[in-house]
């Protein structure tokens, strides 16, 4: 694959334009001719073709390039040994296989290599340097790499109107501030902005800054006009501008949350060493809270018990609604959350279990053994609980008793008796003084687990 350095379709440079081309490449002999009215022959050469992957290089551009494929490497070699140029190309299709004629434009770039660098792998590390457009005029060889006969695209210098040298400077303060709006502001890019004064130089140093897709890209490097260039490169970058807009204004408020959180940072550090000179170790218990809680795997639970957390931290010391939320606090880090599979239910074992403890009761014993069977067949719980009936003494506590060591669970006995108030099972509000939670959560907290047998 053969991309820039970089990655990004950033140009390490962009070479100032100047009135005449530093060194041009040596055309073919134009036929002479008696008529002094018939235009000149296009300028025709022959260069070794190298396809770019995701990157469209423009002219005066100086940048370094990854060749990893061997047919491109086989060409630079190729231009190595004669003028050291190149023809470099974007290919249409994003293929890691060296394209095809039908996957190149016919518009790209005349390349000077300027240095190169052979790598372990076999890849070649160039750094080249972007003259100007060609046009491929036809291919003369496709194997073992793509060689192809290109016309030079020489840009029409006509003095601008008045109109032309405004679009200039405006597109010339327009690019300053996104580059200051985007904080991309490169050393080479701010020497160099000032100093360009055609169109289609500041064009062409734009679009090679700017995000936009290859296709875009392709599109106006084939615009050989200036002006139409620039106008093209205008639309690009005024929507350059906006993302550049949006992006700021989320950094902005991104910060701002920031500087928030860092000054609640700030004064709960300020706030720890007070309380350590002062010899409290509220900081230490609260520190214990937040482990276990945020060690609950339930969000909904953790957010609820981080809030209370966050309100006694906030509360005096000897605050009577602190140790009403402490309570409460270790009741929720104390109960068992985290999702509990069932052991695996044996009932041959639960029934020879069940007539080793119990002589008898055999009605009772087969509907224990149905109840168990049909969980067993279904994999989930029932809606449905088991009521036990008769005189004291006639075994219905050891039943339950079996029934929980037969599926191997833990059992819990809860008393009624005595009970005159509902919300002594499900539990009183926190408001009240000396609340405690319900019978059953009480018995979830003994057992250590949800997976259990509770016998009411």
């Amino acid at each position: 694959m053969d991309k820039p350095k970089s990655g990004a379709a950033k140009p390490a440079m962009v070479k100032p334009p100047a009135k005449k081309a530093a060194a041009k490449p040596k055309p073919a002999a134009p036929k002479k001719t008696s008529k002094k009215n018939v235009a000149p022959a296009p300028e025709l050469i022959e260069l070794p073709i190298v396809p770019l992957k995701d990157l469209v290089v423009f002219p005066r551009m100086i940048l370094p390039l990854f060749v990893a494929r061997q047919p491109s490497v086989k060409a630079i070699d190729q231009a190595l040994t004669h003028d050291s140029q190149v023809a470099v190309v974007c290919q249409r299709r994003d293929s890691h296989a060296y394209p095809g004629t039908q996957d190149l434009p016919e518009v790209g770039t005349l390349a000077q290599l300027l240095q190169t660098l052979r790598m372990p792998d076999g890849s070649v590390k160039v750094m080249v340097e972007c003259r100007t457009r060609i046009k491929l005029v036809r291919y003369l060889k496709r194997k073992p790499f793509m060689v192809g006969q290109f016309e030079i695209i020489e840009e029409p210098e006509e003095p601008l109107r008045p109109e032309q040298e405004v679009l200039v400077k405006l597109m010339l303060k327009q690019f300053e501030h996104f580059m200051q709006l985007s904080h991309q502001l490169f050393p080479e890019a701010a020497e160099q902005i000032p100093a360009i004064h055609d169109p289609g130089p500041l064009a062409d140093m734009i679009v090679s800054y700017i995000a936009a897709s290859v296709e875009e890209k392709q599109q106006i490097l084939e615009i050989i006009d200036p002006i139409a260039r620039l106008e093209a490169a205008g639309r690009l970058l005024s929507r350059a501008m906006e993302m550049a807009t949006i992006e700021q204004q989320i950094h902005s408020k991104l910060r701002q949350s920031i500087d928030k959180n860092q000054k609640e940072y700030f004064l709960r550090e300020k706030l720890r060493a007070i309380r350590e000179e002062l010899g409290e170790e509220e900081e230490a218990e609260q520190r214990e809270y937040d482990v276990k809680i945020r060690a609950i795997p339930v969000a909904e639970v953790r957010e609820k018990a981080l809030k209370e957390l966050s309100r006694l931290d906030k509360m005096p010391p000897v605050s009577s609604e602190g140790s009403v939320i402490r309570n409460y606090l270790d009741l929720i880090v104390s109960l068992p959350w985290a999702p509990e599979e069932p052991a695996e239910m044996d009932l041959k074992a639960a029934s020879a279990l069940l007539d080793k403890q119990h002589y008898g009761l055999h009605k009772v014993k087969d509907r224990i053994l149905e109840y168990l069977a049909v969980r067993k067949l279904t994999g989930k719980a029932q809606n449905t609980l088991l009521c036990l009936t008769g005189p004291p003494g006639v075994g219905k506590t050891s039943l339950c008793r079996s029934i929980a060591e037969a599926t191997g669970r833990k059992f819990e006995r809860i008393a009624l008796g005595g009970v005159g108030d509902d919300s002594e099972i499900r539990g009183h509000r926190r408001t009240y003084v000396g609340a405690l939670p319900g019978r059953i959560i009480q018995a979830i907290q003994r057992a250590g687990t949800t997976n259990l047998v509770i016998l009411l």
